[in-house]
């Protein structure tokens, strides 16, 4: 599945019927995973699809939790492992532009950690959940390229360039390594929170900040040894952990992932 306009507003559609599902079956709360800097007024179609579900969210009789994370490392997460595969296998890895873009990866079990004690919250919370850790992009390449040992050149290419070698990646695995929207948002700084993490205090009201423990972004990157690509995912940056739901009618509460 490409990730196409068409796609995301399917899934963005999607979504919008089983919100409206959960208000007719009487859900008493709907935690939704979004993404860092989503907004229904963004040129790109995966934030901008994120942000209209939030108003969605927001604009329903749910009571809600918002989970924003930036990119999620773990041992099937997508974007770093991609970047280690290449690492291992390629004798030259292209950084598009100058790389000196900002990242904030968080480790996957933190954010399902703060989305199940969200979702036993009775507030309305939009919270982003980030990792101790801002990198530019050219850091997280040469940290990961120490990691897996890579003798890889690591040189500049201009995004368009990056892009078309990537493309004949996509050829050789038969899969999507990257795509122009994942370029341009991590090239705009979209993929880090403006506030950092809140060490021992727990911030909730919207736009807080949850603590998030000190992950091993090295260890993920070694326990990997996967094909890359997104496993026919509808964006590289997460669709398929869209939105859990909780019935508090039912005792205990029970989660459907979408």
């Amino acid at each position: 599945m490409s990730s196409t306009p068409h796609t995301f507003d399917k899934a963005v559609e999607n979504t919008k019927t089983l919100i409206r599902a959960a208000e007719e079956a009487g859900v008493g709360r709907i935690v939704h995973v979004s993404i860092t800097n989503a907004s229904e007024d963004s040129p790109l179609p995966y934030f901008r699809g994120k942000g209209l579900l939030e108003r969605t969210i927001i604009r329903s009789k749910l009571s809600y939790a918002i989970i924003r994370p930036t990119v999620i490392f773990g041992t099937e997460g997508i974007l770093i492992n991609n970047i280690a595969w290449l690492l291992r296998r390629s004798p030259v890895f292209a950084v598009p532009g100058s790389g000196d873009y900002l990242i904030q990866p968080v480790f996957v079990e933190d954010v399902a950690e703060i989305a199940v004690s969200a979702g036993h919250q009775d507030a309305n919370l939009v919270i982003d959940a980030v990792g101790p850790e801002v990198y530019t992009f050219e850091q997280m390449v040469r940290l990961v390229a120490e990691k897996v040992r890579s003798r890889a050149k690591i040189i500049h290419l201009k995004p368009g360039l990056a892009l078309f070698l990537s493309r004949l990646v996509n050829c050789l695995v038969k899969d999507v390594l990257l795509t122009r929207d994942e370029i341009e948002g991590l090239m705009s700084n979209l993929l880090v929170s403006e506030g950092p993490p809140s060490g021992d205090q727990v911030c909730l009201g919207v736009g807080a900040t949850l603590p998030v423990r000190r992950a091993a972004l090295a260890k993920s990157v070694l326990q990997h040894s996967g094909p890359p690509g997104k496993k026919q995912l509808p964006g590289g940056y997460g669709w398929g952990a869209g939105c859990m739901l909780i019935c508090r009618r039912l005792p205990p509460p029970y989660w459907w992932p979408w």
